[in-house]
């Protein structure tokens, strides 16, 4: 568990100290705001030593829609999702949840190879359960 832990922490301390590119937008800033498509989105759920990972390929239908409102609507396949998001430096974001998903635990991205036309998330609890944690890495196209 602690080897799990620590390359996971290793990988977020790597992914956060990578800036973002700013080549346009407001004030020459790329701006996450608008509908993005799924490239690949992959979960990986650990239960103490064991991991377990999905991967999902993206349809010209999914997307992650980011709001000028800061509510993010998520559709993949049949699924839909809608969260409350807060910038919170060029390179992190928090999201809450909303409607069904009040109680869920809020939950930081790490913004690396920030484009005007590409972004990856790295998405992980900002609580960290030592029972297992689910971590998300989505990268998303325009």
């Amino acid at each position: 568990m602690k080897k799990v832990i620590t390359l996971i922490a290793i990988f977020l301390t790597i992914t956060a100290v990578l800036s973002c590119s700013k080549t346009n937008g407001v004030n020459g800033k790329v701006t996450i705001e608008g509908r993005w498509l799924i490239k690949k989105d992959s979960v990986t759920s650990t239960i103490g030593p064991y991991a377990h990972g999905t991967n999902y390929v993206g349809t010209a239908a999914d997307y992650f829609d980011f709001r000028p409102d800061n509510k993010l609507y998520i559709k993949e396949g049949t699924e839909r999702d809608t969260f409350v998001y807060t910038i919170t430096s060029d390179t992190t974001m928090t999201f809450g949840g909303v409607g069904v998903n009040l109680n869920m635990i809020p939950l930081r991205a790490f913004m690396s190879s920030f484009t005007a036309s590409r972004v990856t998330l790295n998405i992980v609890p900002t609580l960290w359960n030592p029972g297992g944690n689910t971590t998300r890495l989505t990268i998303l196209t325009r």
